[in-house]
């Protein structure tokens, strides 16, 4: 058992020397949005615009090659959620927002391109993110639409072109 774990141990150790690790801490305006997936013959439902919002986190990159990195981080995301409901009977609106945090995580692949500068080179990014709400709250004590948001939403694809300095 003993040689087991040395070798294991001595497996991860030159495995940290050869691959470079960087890690950072992002912090990053986001613009978020609703979309609201609801059929009635009562109520139309329509979501009540943007807001800004911001995201932040420790991030770590693992270069597997010379340009290529696997990317992955944590992030605390903030979101709003708005929607309109107009009932179709008296014409009456409703207006909620909503408040919710997620903790994010990404795992992505970075492409970088040579440098197009001096220390300048660009990235691109493509992968998924998973994401976990941790907390909800209404703006207002009443709610009408929504009773709950999903513990857990996923992305498909992620795609950011950023330069880098």
């Amino acid at each position: 058992m003993r040689k087991k774990l040395l070798i294991l141990l001595f497996f991860f150790i030159s495995y940290g020397s050869y691959a470079q690790v960087e890690l950072g801490f992002k912090f990053t305006p986001t613009i978020s949005s609703s979309r609201l997936n609801s059929d009635s013959d009562d109520f139309n439902y329509s979501s009540d615009g943007v807001g800004i919002r911001f995201a932040a986190g420790p991030f770590a990159d693992f270069a597997f090659r010379e340009n290529y990195y696997f990317s992955t981080g944590v992030f605390l995301v903030s979101n709003r959620s708005a929607f309109e409901i107009t009932d179709k009977n008296n014409t009456v609106r409703y207006k909620e927002e909503y408040g919710v945090q997620y903790i994010q995580i990404p795992v992505a692949i970075k492409l970088y391109t040579n440098e197009i500068a001096l220390d300048k080179r660009i990235y691109f990014q493509v992968g998924t993110t998973m994401e976990f709400n941790v907390k909800e709250k209404e703006k207002e004590e009443e709610y009408f639409v929504v009773e709950n948001f999903r513990f857990f939403n996923v992305t498909l694809w992620e795609w950011e072109k950023i330069p880098r300095l």
